[in-house]
């Protein structure tokens, strides 16, 4: 099979098509990857032939990007920015028409595409081809009815734009298109439960995790302060800090008597105060072996820090910033995984406290230990896998 893999957005979005490239180029089929150049990286070890997508973005113009639309209140005044971002929505149309250049030179001679929801100039190039494609997303569709009022103004200028750039005049539903012939979404049944409104065409795959390692090595840092005694882990992946947020997280761990490892990605200065009580690390660490050995997590809400901590059996917290961020935030509340969710724009320091304080509570452990048991025996990488090589016959 020749399928190709065409993803966009932050790393949350590219790390599950990585693990999804290398399952299959281990099974013989020829893969080809579309993405922005920044993303190459993550791709080198898979086997698969990068194709760098026009149009795309630097780090310095993701990091910018994404903190643009973090100041924006409302969350479909975010989903605005993010494709004025993706796509140079409102600034003419030279970053989508590089981006259908390289969508249509990728697409050339395969079997069966992989689109990100996010990714809608690949979707409409793969409609203009012919080739076959299903649509990627971390969740199950979206309640039209919900959303399709509060992004009506964005709906139609991307419509337009494509329109501009395909000379075919489409709907476009800004990161919510689904394909009308298979749509994998990343997310266990067990965890989300099953949909109210269940769409025909969607699977829910299980999350695309990778295998677990429990006997990763930890920074000896990291191991030394896990060896002192239990800590709760803060994480926000690449989310930029709008509102004095990791402050306010450490100042809070210390208020509450919390030992704390939190994590720093994105591109922020470390706060100017930080008691022996909390240690800060700025490198990715290996979840498997770590999110075992803590007491709880602190976390944005990404599907695939959700799903590994859900997995780790361990208690959470989440303060959720943008997109689906706020279903999971709600999931892992009505699955009584833990305390409340807290938006980000309201972590004040008192309010951080009282959920640090709260995941002592021993009722979130035996929840979540319940769970974890089966997004365990759950494989999502190898469920897309068989379900592509459905799609395309299976053959190499």
């Amino acid at each position: 099979m020749r399928v190709l893999l065409s993803t966009l957005g932050t790393a949350g979005d590219v790390i599950p098509f990585a693990r999804v490239a290398r399952a299959l180029t281990a099974r013989g089929h020829a893969v080809t990857v579309h993405s922005w150049e920044i993303w190459r990286p993550w791709f080198a070890d898979t086997g698969a032939r990068f194709v760098a997508a026009g149009g795309g973005v630097s780090d310095p113009e993701l990091d910018a990007g994404l903190e643009h639309a973090l100041r924006d209140p409302s969350p479909w005044g975010q989903i605005a920015r993010f494709a004025r971002l993706f796509y140079g929505l409102g600034d003419g149309a030279a970053r989508a028409e590089a981006a259908l250049a390289s969508a249509r030179a990728a697409l050339a001679g395969q079997d069966l595409a992989l689109v990100n929801v996010l990714d809608h100039v690949t979707q409409a190039a793969a409609l203009e081809s012919g080739v076959p494609w299903a649509s990627y997303a971390s969740r199950p569709p979206p309640d039209d009815a919900r959303t399709d009022g509060p992004l009506a103004d964005v709906d139609r200028a991307l419509a337009e734009l494509l329109a501009r750039v395909t000379g075919v005049a489409r709907r476009w539903r800004t990161f919510r298109q689904r394909s009308p012939l298979r749509d994998l979404a990343s997310c266990s049944p067990h965890l989300l439960g099953a949909p109210a409104r269940p769409a025909p065409t969607t699977l829910l795959t299980g999350s695309w995790l990778a295998p677990r390692q429990l006997d990763a090595p930890l920074p000896p840092a990291v191991a030394a302060f896990l060896a002192a005694g239990p800590a709760v882990f803060v994480t926000f992946g690449t989310m930029p800090d709008v509102t004095g947020r990791t402050a306010a997280l450490v100042a809070a761990a210390a208020e509450s008597g919390a030992r704390a490892i939190v994590q720093i990605l994105a591109a922020q200065p470390v706060p100017e105060r930080v008691p022996a009580s909390v240690l800060v690390v700025r490198e990715r660490l290996p979840f498997d072996a770590l999110l075992p050995r803590v007491a709880a997590v602190v976390h944005h809400g990404s599907s695939g820090t959700t799903h590994e901590v859900v997995r780790a059996g361990r208690p959470q917290v989440v303060v959720p910033h943008m997109g689906d961020q706020y279903l999971w935030a709600a999931t892992v509340a009505q699955r009584g995984l833990g305390p409340p969710p807290i938006p980000f724009a309201q972590a004040t320091v008192p309010a951080l406290a009282e959920r640090f304080a709260a995941l002592a509570d021993p009722r979130w452990e035996r929840a979540a230990a319940a769970l974890a048991k089966h997004l365990a025996a759950e494989d999502g990488v190898a469920a897309a896998v068989a379900e592509l090589e459905a799609l395309a016959g299976g053959h190499p």
